[in-house]
């Protein structure tokens, strides 16, 4: 069975396939068409290019939150229709601690992209190189509260930090397993 993870809570959608704990596959694409147009054919043809089918999936993990919110329910809806039937588990990620997972910082604040002057921020610490949550904010607020603090802020829209998916492994801690049915996003 293959571990399945999609990122889309940005600008950009991120892939990646893992068997085993091995990555077989990871593809990161920006811009271009909506994701509506493009996320089937990504997930066909990750699927192809590791000679697998998706009864092949039996974990999916979907970041789905803080972001872009009709990204984010594209690629639920998406997930939702692939494997609807399927037997597989499904996990929400925080998008959040998937960019803190890709960040190589000691101490860090991560803020979620924005779309208005709200956004959500949370502070790590790096323990056996995987992020450690010191204090997340759960509430929206103002973009220059985050960013009142001496540790350095790294935001999840920084294209530098992608492909990230393929860090879920320091993570899965953090993964909360859902119904794939109840897998909605975070707002």
């Amino acid at each position: 069975m293959i571990n399945l993870i999609i990122d889309g809570s940005n600008t950009f959608l991120d892939l990646s396939i893992f068997e085993s704990g091995e990555l077989l596959y990871t593809s990161f694409l920006k811009g271009g068409k909506t994701f509506s147009r493009i996320l089937i054919k990504l997930v066909d043809d990750a699927l192809y290019y590791t000679n697998n089918t998706l009864d092949d999936v039996g974990e999916v993990y979907c970041v789905a939150g803080p972001g872009r919110h009709t990204s984010l329910r594209v690629v639920i809806s998406t997930l939702k229709g692939l494997f609807f039937s399927k037997n597989v588990k499904a996990y929400r990620i925080n998008a959040m601690d998937l960019t803190a997972a890709a960040y190589e910082g000691s101490r860090f604040r991560v803020v979620s992209e924005t779309f208005s002057s709200l956004l959500y921020f949370c502070d790590y610490v790096r323990e056996d190189g995987k992020p450690v949550r010191l204090n997340c904010q759960k509430q929206r607020i103002r973009e220059e509260e985050a960013y009142k603090t001496d540790l350095p802020v790294v935001r999840t829209n920084d294209e530098r930090l992608t492909p990230k998916t393929r860090y879920i492994h320091s993570i899965k801690d953090y993964a909360e397993e859902v119904d794939l049915i109840n897998l909605n996003p975070i707002y």
